[in-house]
């Protein structure tokens, strides 16, 4: 008989969101295992998702706030709840959310129950669970250092408790994943059973061209200079928008950002840059078109910078790039040193630029979308199980 098991994941972003990330991607793949049920309970009360909601009347949103993405993966997306800030009513938010699914759902029933978690907030529903429940798993998939993202890092008193939250809750769980090296050296002091399981792509999306071009980019098709592209968030605090000015400027190229833009200090910088006729902010694209951008393109850029917070990511979009076998020119960062014989590495805007005037190279191309073939959200997702089987 096949032992049934609920999975209920805190998430720090919406099933419905328009780019996807390790929880969704894992979440949707879980779902379609044989005995696992999930419950994905989303960021609660967000600004930004009530704002998408109005703007693509998406009524559903504020009248079923529960609702089922397949037969066995259900959403919890309690837009009333503030689970993410508001003091002492984050904390009843939390006890409230606990309430509701065991309401939603009889978690008696099934044989074994997993918390994964991705919300470090998720720590004040957690802490709740009496000794009788303690049999439920707790597994803290990390796969960012919150505590240098802008929203903690601008607010002192946000950032301690975030710190303070977030040890606990390592020290707690039975299991901590993270994606990246330094995250798993920040970890293993906290919890001994600790383990690092990169960041991976979707291989069989991005690994060739369905020909879905949009109509305003025609263009890529026929123009000379070589394609640099970018896909992504464009924001200020993880990408370098200095060695975009400067790289910029060497005509041979044309840039093309693709993603929404979320810049904040440095504006002017980026209104600069985008009044250069080389460059194209075109906006976030649809997933199921994107591959077909990259590979229209000559060469997928990952200009980040070099700071705090990117030291700790590991940025999904590395294995996206390689399915497709196109040249990869990236920023040096430790958390994929391991993978730098599959792309190009620069430490400064002068080595960008070499590296972006080399040709690809074809054995290295195929290289590149084997190891991406053998790096799937598959393969994520079962070396997670292997270690709860363990």
């Amino acid at each position: 008989m096949t032992q049934s098991t609920l999975v209920i994941c805190f998430s720090t972003a919406s099933l419905k969101a328009e780019i996807w990330t390790n929880k969704q991607h894992l979440m949707s793949r879980l779902s379609k295992k044989n005995g696992y049920k999930v419950i994905y309970v989303d960021q609660g009360m967000s600004t930004r998702e009530f704002k998408k909601a109005v703007r693509d009347r998406d009524w559903e949103y504020f009248l079923k706030p529960t609702w089922k993405f397949n037969d066995n993966l259900k959403c919890l997306s309690f837009y009333f709840l503030p689970l993410i800030k508001g003091g002492w009513l984050k904390k009843l938010a939390w006890k409230i959310l606990y309430y509701l699914i065991k309401k939603t759902e009889d978690i008696t029933k099934y044989d074994r129950v997993i918390f994964w978690v991705y919300e470090p907030q998720s720590w004040y529903l957690i802490n709740q669970i009496n000794s009788q429940d303690r049999k439920w798993t707790v597994l803290y998939d990390c796969v960012d250092d919150f505590k240098s993202q802008p929203f903690y890092a601008n607010n002192k008193n946000r950032k301690e408790e975030l710190i303070e939250i977030e040890k606990e809750l390592v020290q707690y769980a039975d299991i901590v994943t993270t994606t990246s090296k330094q995250l798993f050296n920040d970890k293993k002091n906290l919890n001994n059973n600790t383990h690092y399981v990169h960041n991976v792509g979707d291989y069989e999306h991005f690994k060739e061209s369905d020909g879905l071009l949009p109509k305003e980019l025609d263009y890529l098709i026929s123009i000379s200079e070589k394609k640099i592209v970018y896909a992504g968030v464009i924001d200020d605090y993880k990408i370098d928008l200095e060695l975009i000015d400067h790289v910029s400027d060497q005509k041979q190229f044309h840039f093309l950002f693709l993603g929404p833009v979320r810049v904040d200090k440095k504006k002017e910088l980026f209104r600069k840059i985008k009044e250069k006729k080389n460059v194209e902010f075109f906006g976030l694209v649809e997933y199921k078109i994107l591959p077909s951008i990259l590979h229209e393109c000559d060469v997928i850029w990952l200009p980040y910078q070099k700071n705090e917070h990117t030291k700790y990511v590991f940025p999904l979009k590395l294995f996206e790039a390689f399915a497709t076998g196109k040249q990869v020119v990236g920023r040096d960062l430790n958390s994929y040193s391991s993978f730098y014989r599959y792309m190009q590495i620069f430490r400064d805007s002068e080595e960008a630029i070499l590296e972006l005037k080399k040709e690809n190279d074809t054995k290295t191309a195929l290289e590149r979308k084997n190891f991406a073939k053998e790096n799937s959200w598959d393969s994520r997702l079962n070396k997670i199980l292997k270690i709860l089987t363990n």
